[in-house]
């Protein structure tokens, strides 16, 4: 409810680890956080393009603070794989979770089209719908 402090809270589980797990139901317990169906905190997930893609249809999110690393392979999904996302879908993906060479990929990130790079220390506020 807007104005009351309280939140809706969802958390979906998450493609985390092994590497080799094909969903979900196999991976090690991992969720993401979705707040008032506006913000999706996707935490650690490999690149999984159905669990954002449903996401963002059902509940035609506003922002998306997703994991990123910068090579691809392993438990998070890469800047690479997440280019690869619809421009819409980029376009509210506010990278978080990587590593300290990030400014290296800063050109390819704003070339890609994504929201921006969350940033330590940050607050961030969201208006009332």
């Amino acid at each position: 409810m807007p104005g009351s402090g309280i939140f809706d809270i969802k958390m979906p589980r998450t493609l985390h680890v092994p590497d080799d797990s094909p969903s979900w139901r196999e991976s090690v317990f991992s969720c993401g956080v979705i707040i008032d169906e506006r913000v999706l905190y996707t935490s650690d997930t490999r690149f999984d393009v159905d669990l954002i893609q449903s996401f963002d249809k059902k509940f035609d999110l506003e922002y998306i603070f997703h994991d990123c690393q910068m090579f691809t392979g392993g438990v998070h999904s890469s800047i690479e794989e997440l280019a690869t996302l619809p421009d819409e879908i980029k376009r509210k993906l506010v990278l978080m979770h990587y590593g300290d060479n990030w400014r290296d990929f800063k050109p390819f990130a704003k070339s890609a089209g994504f929201h921006s790079w969350a940033q330590q220390g940050h607050t961030y506020h969201f208006e009332p719908r």
